[in-house]
């Protein structure tokens, strides 16, 4: 089986201080119209609450810097960079010792307006060095679009000689046969979304140069929207947000609105909301799970520093920018309905979650997950008492209180005149209703709903035209809410 990227990763990290590519830009994309910041917002609070005092993500620069990377893209952290820097700088001359830890590490300086070439040794010389002078190629044990890709974003922003010869094996060299970017192993190449991202990443500052730089771009963008899932997710053998997250990114970088905030949801979808449902993940609000599987654990078991770095840590940081794009609600938060019968299984229905939105219903002492765009319906086991239960539904910074009203069967007072007039219209009033329940007066085959005023009244007119006897049949909120009374229609 081939190694996914996340683990090539991982072992380039743990072999020679390479890094899990974060593949963000130095220009994130224009928010999307109708976007909600507070995903967003809420993954940079929660991932800089992650920091150490050393400023670093428990010890591990390279997921450190995807997530410096994501903060200089959105802007508005200048406190939160600046820790950073201070745990980078003293990292950095033992951490860039690799192709791509010095590219990483270059584009890092470069994000925080830091000449790279006065950090650990010149580190624009040791990227150049790097790079192989006939084939172009990053000097790297697990090559693959990824590292070149860094390698070319990290030249161009140094305006290197050597950029055009990068360039070319990033398109010549990692494009797999079958389309697609990403990496061989045993001879055969493998294409990810991850890696194709990656290729994005660092020719669209290019577009434009050159024919062969724009087709390249045009055929990674095709390949990333014929990959992505019918729920907006990407796979990288498995579905997850790390790919979802630079996929969606580059997505949204190359102009494909439509495909960025489809992934965006699906990132939503998998972002804690912090509210009783999460369990040992209240405390995270704003954390982006790398899998449903993942979210679970933590909803058992919590957050473990020490694991989460790409499950968690990784997952937020590939996640924050692509999160722009989240659609936001078109309504504020909202239950319904207002009555329940006693002793019955009532599903509460919520709106104004926007797409992908995580919330919860809580209510009696028990809490129900519910999400925008999929489950917006809450049970409730409505006790045998007739009152008042409140309700409240909570999503990612808001929340929002409604009361339920628990009616059991009656026998409503309706009072009619004994006599009412053929084609005029006659008022009916019935009593023993709740605040603001619906009724319904029938009379033959004309019926006419009202509501029941603060006295528990409800003063219903209705027009009769067949004239003799009439049954007045009245119905509450429920059919076994009832009364009946009679009158002449003359």
């Amino acid at each position: 089986m081939s190694t996914p990227t996340f683990v090539r990763r991982a072992v380039a990290a743990v072999a020679g201080g390479a890094v899990v590519a974060g593949g963000l830009m130095a220009v994130a994309p224009a928010p999307a119209a109708h976007a909600d910041s507070a995903a967003q917002s809420a993954a940079a609070t929660w991932l800089a609450g992650e920091l150490d005092v050393d400023g670093l993500l428990h010890g591990d620069v390279a997921k450190t810097i995807d997530f410096a990377l994501a903060l200089d893209e959105i802007g508005g952290h200048q406190a939160t960079l600046d820790k950073i820097k201070a745990g980078v700088d003293a990292e950095v001359d033992t951490y860039a010792v690799g192709g791509v830890s010095i590219a990483q590490a270059n584009l890092f300086y470069r994000a925080i307006d830091v000449d790279p070439a006065t950090k650990a040794g010149n580190l624009v010389t040791k990227l150049e060095a790097a790079v192989d002078n006939t084939t172009g190629q990053l000097d790297e044990a697990f090559p693959g679009a990824w590292s070149q890709g860094l390698a070319v974003r990290a030249l161009d922003a140094a305006d290197s000689a050597e950029l055009a010869l990068a360039t070319d094996s990033l398109i010549d060299d990692f494009e797999c046969p079958t389309g697609g970017w990403g990496y061989y192993f045993n001879g055969s190449c493998t294409a990810d979304p991850d890696d194709t991202a990656d290729m994005l990443f660092a020719l669209l500052p290019q577009k434009g140069t050159s024919a062969k730089i724009d087709d390249a771009i045009a055929r990674g963008v095709a390949w990333l929207k014929a990959a992505q899932k019918a729920d907006g997710g990407f796979e990288n053998f498995v579905v997850n947000a790390s790919s979802t997250g630079l996929a969606a990114h580059a997505l949204l970088l190359a102009g494909a609105t439509t495909e960025g905030q489809r992934a965006a949801a699906w990132l939503r979808r998998h972002q804690v909301s912090g509210t009783a449902c999460d369990l040992l993940l209240q405390g995270e609000a704003g954390a982006v799970g790398g899998t449903e599987e993942i979210i679970k654990e933590g909803r058992d078991f919590g957050i473990d520093p020490a694991a989460a770095g790409f499950d968690w840590y990784l997952a937020t940081a590939q996640s924050i920018v692509a999160l722009q794009a989240a659609p936001a609600s078109t309504a504020p938060l909202a239950l319904s309905p207002r009555f329940v019968h006693v002793s019955s299984t009532a599903s509460l229905q919520v709106t104004g979650l926007a797409a992908g939105e995580n919330g919860c219903v809580s209510v009696a002492g028990a809490a129900s997950r519910v999400q925008g765009g999929a489950t917006t319906t809450a049970p409730f086991t409505v006790p045998a008492a007739v009152g008042e239960y409140q309700v409240t539904v909570t999503a990612l910074g808001r929340s929002t209180t409604a009361t339920v009203e628990a009616l059991d069967a009656t026998k409503l007072k309706v009072k009619v005149p004994a006599k009412v007039k053929a084609n005029k219209k006659a008022t009916v009033k019935v009593k023993g209703l709740a605040a603001g329940e619906s009724v319904t007066v029938k009379i033959g085959k004309k019926a006419v709903t009202g509501t029941a005023k603060a006295n528990g009244v409800a003063k219903v007119k209705i027009k009769v035209k067949k004239k003799g006897k009439a049954k007045v049949k009245v119905v509450g909120q429920f059919p076994d809410r009832k009364g009946k009374a009679i009158t002449r229609v003359v």
